[in-house]
């Protein structure tokens, strides 16, 4: 029950997209001066931020480190991210680096500009780096090239700029609409500050998120907020001692839990139900894995269909449902070696349940020490919980030519952690099985009641469509086919 890890890539990813300004390089070639921030989650201090930005010849180099600690049922678990942006002085791309960390696992992603706007890209786990060819977004700008357009723009009420930032783990550049709204007295660590307030929209990949920042006339970021699944995030520019200050790790599992009307009876868990649902954010539309069909009732009420005997909403899979990609690295020989005489036979449907056997199987240790694993590093340490299982799956799937998707959202359970009757993060595998596409649960078989917020690659940097529903999500009433309503407390009939 750890798909929640993902929200910590997104955490990360969000922070890294905002218009976070350096000081300009300086002139005679020295390091400018490193600039430092807080993270903190909640009102306590999970992580820090370091900027650095030197002049190298004709070349400007930004360098972004960020780093937080988040709890999880308990259990601490440390990730980091490190961005290397390489410009001319006109801010021109000319590659970059990023690397992410989660409890030790590494992947990298790596381009360099070879003629006109081509860049060679090479992406994965050390040792297993993926080269592949990227055609440069149009418009699209690293770290420079988006500051020298903010400062472009002046700091007039009002003024308004749509940006586009190239997003190294995502490949791909997402677009950022800034907007000035005025002066305001912002109060910060080393004391109070006349600063210019910014509203700033990401358009990650199937939302939008908003954020709102303070900047010195400098364009430096020197404060930063937005909300991460229903909880306040906050950057707030400091010094070395204070960024470095020992953090306080924020609990983001047991907070994401969404609490049931009522108990439900276990033998209704994978019967047709309808789920009343309220939410702050516009829930838009929701993959409709497994037969689920989310209706909305308007003012922020939506009914939820599992198992609808309508037709599935989703489509069919495309060419991308059975790639290898870094995360479902079925092509890693930790994979392979676990097809070597377990090759299943049969329809898809019998196929997966084989493979799902199987990962059960393979997985000796179920625990929450593994932060986020690829497929290869979940078959190679035989250690985790329902994101190993499920990218393991995933990936098994595509090595024997079914389409599947890694599906994250919500799964009903008694009892987590002394709370009764919740919905917990939770990841699992959808399948195509010839004709829709069907649920599989290495992690949690049998009888399962679940909510689909999002479905991919098992990529987290672009599981953003669900983190807005973690911790902003409310069941008021669980339902049988026959509408006897269970809001009361009575529990499903």
């Amino acid at each position: 029950m750890k798909a929640a890890n993902a929200l910590l890539t997104v955490v990360l990813a969000l922070v890294l997209a905002s218009p976070v300004a350096a000081r300009p390089p300086a002139a005679d070639g020295a390091r400018a001066e490193t600039q430092w921030a807080t993270v903190l989650l909640a009102g306590r201090k999970v992580g820090h931020m370091r900027v650095d930005r030197e002049l190298a010849g004709d070349r400007v180099v930004t360098r972004q480190f960020m780093t937080f600690e988040l709890g999880r049922a308990g259990i601490s678990m440390t990730m980091s991210t490190l961005e290397e942006h390489e410009e001319s002085v006109q801010g021109e791309p000319l590659g970059f680096t990023s690397v992410s960390t989660i409890s030790g696992l590494e992947m990298r992603s790596e381009g360099r500009r070879t003629e006109g706007n081509r860049f060679v890209l090479r992406s994965g786990a050390p040792g297993a780096l993926r080269e592949s060819g990227l055609d440069w977004p149009e418009g699209a700008l690293l770290a420079w090239g988006m500051e020298r357009q903010l400062r472009a723009m002046g700091q007039k009420p009002g003024a308004a700029t749509r940006l586009r930032l190239f997003q190294p783990m995502l490949n791909q550049a997402i677009a950022v609409d800034v907007e000035i709204v005025g002066p305001a007295t912002v109060s910060l660590p080393d004391g109070p500050a006349e600063l210019m307030e910014t509203r700033q929209t990401m358009h990650m990949p199937g939302t939008a998120i908003t954020s709102r920042s303070w900047m010195d006339p400098g364009w430096q970021m020197r404060r930063m907020i937005m909300e991460v699944m229903g909880e306040r995030l906050e950057v707030l520019a400091c010094d070395q001692a204070c960024a470095e200050a020992p953090n306080q790790p924020a609990e983001i599992l047991t907070t994401s839990l969404v609490q049931a009307p009522a108990p439900i009876d276990p033998e209704l868990l994978d019967q047709p139900l309808q789920l009343q649902l309220e939410s702050d954010v516009d829930l838009g539309d929701w993959p409709g894995i497994d037969g689920q069909r989310l209706i909305a009732l308007g003012a922020g009420r939506y009914l939820l269909e599992t198992r609808s005997s309508r037709p599935d909403p989703v489509p069919p899979p495309d060419a991308n449902d059975s790639r290898a990609t870094d995360w479902l690295d079925f092509d890693s020989g930790a994979v392979r070696a676990l097809l070597d005489g377990n090759e299943p036979e049969g329809d898809n449907i019998e196929r997966m349940l084989a493979l799902q056997d199987l990962v059960q199987r393979h997985i000796r240790r179920k625990s929450l020490n593994i932060g986020y694993a690829s497929a290869g590093d979940a078959a190679r340490l035989r250690e985790g919980d329902c994101t190993e299982h499920a990218l393991l799956l995933a990936a098994l799937g595509r090595a024997v030519g079914i389409p599947t998707r890694v599906v994250n959202g919500l799964a009903y359970t008694a009892e987590f952690e002394g709370n009764q009757a919740v919905f917990v993060p939770h990841a699992w595998v959808a399948a195509w099985t010839g004709e829709h596409w069907q649920a599989f649960d290495a992690a949690l078989p049998g009888r399962q009641l679940r909510i689909a917020l999002h479905a991919g690659d098992g990529d987290p940097w672009r599981f953003y469509r669900g983190v807005e529903a973690f911790g902003r999500l409310r069941i008021t009433g669980v339902q049988g086919r026959a509408e006897e309503a269970t809001a009361s407390g009575q529990g499903v009939p």
